[in-house]
């Protein structure tokens, strides 16, 4: 296991040393040009796995946005639609924002940015 780890861990010079030393391997140029390939190769790995990683990020991120948006837009909908019904309410029964509120039940919490909405619109 430990030849294994000194073949795909740094060290240039120093790592042909420590196999002919630790492992009694005799580096010639040919094993010199072997080793450095399996370095190399090691490499490739380690950058695809982080090309892989940032790919597999940005796709998630993008479903994340997807998610906030739709979110926001069916948010978004919603109060649209609660200010139409609210304006439309007041008009034909001739009543004013609160009381169309409160015969389409709007919850307390919605109701601040309603008026907000209705009153910047007259």
């Amino acid at each position: 296991m430990g030849l294994l780890k000194e073949l795909f861990c740094e060290g240039g010079e120093e790592k042909g040393k420590r196999l002919e030393e630790k492992y009694g391997i005799l580096m010639t140029k040919e094993m010199e040009k072997e080793v450095d390939r399996m370095c190399n190769l090691s490499q490739i790995f380690v950058d695809k796995g982080m090309e892989k990683g940032l790919v597999l990020g940005e796709n998630k991120g993008r479903e994340e946005g997807m998610k906030r948006g739709l979110a926001l837009g069916e948010s978004k909908g919603k109060e649209e639609s609660n200010v139409a019904c609210v304006r439309s309410l007041s008009k034909r029964l001739s009543i004013n924002y609160e009381e169309a509120m409160d015969l389409l039940e709007i919850e307390e919490a919605l109701r601040p940015s309603i008026l907000r909405l209705l009153t910047e619109e007259a």
